[in-house]
């Protein structure tokens, strides 16, 4: 029997869409988050190619901005985050801060998630995540709502790479790039070198390795374009830079319960995702419910191989168990029932896992997704969240199973 979606269900995010995180113009009209095509991480002028006709919504979170050619004038935030609306009059937006932080440019005529393989925070100049994107998984083309772990981008100048050093420690990092060239390391690392295939988003190559602490030399040969080192074991979404480095928050993205039909008795949760995190010895959160705290929570999270269900209640864990199938760079979706002594999940359509014990989490107040209010820094789904249904009643074992599948 399939789940009854006419008992209220709550699809939260569906192929990006997402009712929790959205953009404001200065019109005050709602808008989904939208790609910043704003990049200059030494937050210095930037000539940004427009639509002649077409609506921008210029934003900054301190100082001014000056702006001309498709459009003229002076955006103050000195007072705090501003927001000025223009009309593009000509296909060239030049934008020129001014002692100004948290930039962005969009557009603000589209009501659509759109597509941002700068990355789902990307705000040059703020370590906080602010502006979400859709991502997508190039190797299956579905899209998904991007979290990932802040990161920071220490190649320069990445548009068009050249030969460089960097400073590293003893710790994994990740190259990655476009374009049909070389990167050959040297110095702190001889892995690789790492070859391009291809100048499209999809050819996109990656390299994972263990340097000594010191200094990596990347010597480039050929056209290397859209560059990215940075320290992790996996690549992040791109994150561009001109003379300095530049660093993106970790995203962070809820639900509040007030703005759906939460059950404190029972639930239901699926969650359709992909985890990218290469290093299985990590745990990423996948999706969960929690007071804001590590007291109260029922939470999904991938530990390696493995989907782990943890319910918490008064500091009490209630029930913990698990089961095995999930893959990197593999989608996974998974369905959790939650009642009074019935605890239950599928993944991948398998058959159910139980525990029989236990009650429920109280004060619930959130619904997180790829991280957890607990853990702000650490175990973050680096990953994609492709769709999030919640239903205010506990699934049957086979209805989990139809609903996981």
């Amino acid at each position: 029997m399939a789940l009854d979606t006419t008992k209220t269900a709550h699809e939260l995010i569906n192929s990006g869409r997402s009712t929790g995180q959205t953009v404001l113009d200065s019109d005050g009209n709602l808008k989904w988050a939208m790609e910043n095509l704003y990049r200059n991480g030494a937050g210095g002028a930037q000539s940004i190619t427009v639509v002649s006709g077409v609506d921008y919504t210029i934003r900054a979170a301190s100082g001014s901005v000056a702006y001309s050619g498709a459009a003229t004038g002076t955006l103050d935030a000195s007072s705090g985050v501003s927001r000025v609306e223009v009309t593009a009059s000509t296909t060239t937006l030049t934008i020129t801060p001014t002692d100004a932080t948290e930039i962005a440019v969009y557009r603000s005529d589209l009501g659509g998630m759109q597509f941002d393989k700068y990355g789902s925070d990307y705000l040059p100049n703020t370590t906080a995540g602010a502006l979400y994107g859709l991502g997508i998984d190039y190797s299956t083309g579905r899209g998904g709502l991007q979290v990932y772990e802040g990161r920071t981008n220490i190649l320069l100048n990445t548009a068009s790479l050249l030969t460089q050093g960097v400073i590293v420690t003893a710790t994994p990092y990740t190259l990655s790039f476009t374009g049909t060239g070389t990167v050959t390391l040297s110095g702190a690392s001889t892995a690789g070198p790492l070859v391009g295939t291809g100048a499209a988003d999809t050819d996109r190559v990656s390299l994972t390795f263990t340097p000594s602490a010191g200094t990596l030399t990347l010597t480039v040969s050929g056209s290397v374009t859209f560059a990215q080192l940075e320290a992790g074991s996996s690549a992040s979404p791109l994150i561009p830079t001109y003379g300095a480095s530049v660093t993106r928050g970790a995203d962070n993205l809820s639900t509040l319960l007030s703005s759906f039909g939460y059950n404190v008795n029972a639930g239901t949760l699926v969650v359709d995702f992909v985890s990218f995190d290469s290093d299985i010895t990590d745990t990423q959160n996948i999706a969960g419910f929690s007071d804001g705290s590590s007291q109260n929570r029922a939470l999904i999270r991938r530990e390696g191989v493995t989907s782990r269900a943890l319910i918490v209640s008064g500091g009490s864990t209630q029930a913990n168990f698990s089961v095995d199938g999930i893959a990197t760079g593999e989608t996974s979706k998974v369905a959790l029932g939650f009642e009074p002594n019935n605890f239950a999940q599928s993944l991948d359509g398998t058959a159910v896992v139980n525990d029989a014990d236990g009650i429920m989490p109280s004060g619930i107040t959130e619904l997180k997704y790829g991280r957890a209010d607990f853990e702000p820094t650490s175990s973050i789904l680096n990953g994609l969240i492709h769709s999030i249904a919640y239903y205010p009643f506990a699934a049957s074992d086979a209805q989990l199973v139809e609903a996981s599948s």
